[in-house]
């Protein structure tokens, strides 16, 4: 329920120092946040503008299937260095944390959801600088107020908080799922038709296959991506009683694996392994959905009970 430290931190001189610098590394990505920002997105009015529309002499809008790629990677990325600094910062008594965990979590969200805004308006720009500045500013202060616990107070989890952290986690692990179906209809499509031709490809659409080497490019940081969200869904849902969930668990985690390697089999055995490749994906954003929803209510429900 901790997420993943256990024991006291002050009394364990190695965790201690583990944690030091797992807090330094936090500010290290903080850092290059801004960097791969200003690479990908830019830090100005101007530069936002031409990622989402182009050169004022060539006005090209931005493909949907790689504004959903580029969301992606962000939104996961900041999603679990914020979700880590959130974990140790609930170690530590400090009166507006609450606050500013729900609130940083709430920014990165709302950074995330401007993209479409912006694309589907034509305007809005200034939406998604502001959100990202006052995201990194807010989990700047996160990292400022864990560092302060950390070396001057005594540890004081607030084990009722740790329900927030799980809702937060289920509604990102909502947001995420509906991003990656969007993402698998924008860039591979839903029909088997379309499914071929993004593996094996079509020479009357100039499309060439995908090779093992394009594939293993994709598959590489999506199996350690993968394991690490649905392991820590897994976990939270661990603490359900709810019958069956033994079978839940598995199928969270295997069917993903299946889903992300599929590509391999059916561009090297099969066609038909098409259909094992739907029926995971639709399965397990199914399941991600529903177990994330059943985290929400129970811990909802629990808080209740706590304040009647």
């Amino acid at each position: 329920m901790r997420f993943f430290l256990s024991g006291s931190i002050k009394r364990n001189k190695h965790l201690f120092y583990i944690t030091v610098f797992l807090l330094i590394f936090e500010g290290i990505f903080w850092v290059f946040n801004w960097f791969y920002y200003k690479a990908v997105f830019g830090l100005s009015f101007s530069r936002l503008t031409e990622f989402f529309f182009g050169l004022p002499e060539y006005p090209e809008k931005i493909e949907l299937s790689s504004l959903f790629q580029e969301i992606h990677i962000f939104f996961f990325v900041n999603f679990f260095a914020y979700f880590v600094l959130a974990a140790v910062l609930n170690l530590f008594h400090n009166p507006i944390k609450r606050f500013l965990i729900i609130s940083t979590f709430i920014l990165l969200t709302l950074e995330v959801l401007s993209n479409f805004l912006i694309y589907f308006t034509g305007s809005l720009v200034f939406i998604k600088l502001l959100f990202f500045y006052m995201y990194q500013l807010s989990f700047f202060l996160m990292l400022i107020f864990t560092f302060h616990g950390l070396i001057s107070e005594e540890e004081k989890t607030d084990f009722n908080f740790l329900r927030t952290l799980i809702i937060i986690f289920a509604i990102f692990g909502i947001l995420f799922t509906f991003l990656n179906f969007f993402l698998f209809k924008e860039k591979i499509g839903f029909s088997t038709q379309s499914i071929k031709e993004y593996y094996l490809g079509n020479p009357d659409k100039f499309l060439r296959p995908k090779s093992f080497e394009g594939l293993l490019k994709v598959f590489y940081p999506h199996i350690l991506s993968i394991s690490i969200f649905y392991f820590t869904l897994s976990h939270f849902f661990l603490f359900i009683p709810l019958k069956f969930k033994i079978f839940i668990m598995l199928s969270l985690i295997v069917l993903p694996i299946i889903e992300t390697s599929s590509g391999f089999f059916i561009s090297f055995f099969h066609e038909n392994f098409i259909y094992l490749k739907l029926f995971s994906f639709y399965v397990s954003s199914l399941l991600t959905v529903i177990t994330s929803f059943i985290l929400i209510k129970e811990n909802l429900f629990c808080s209740f009970n706590r304040f009647k």
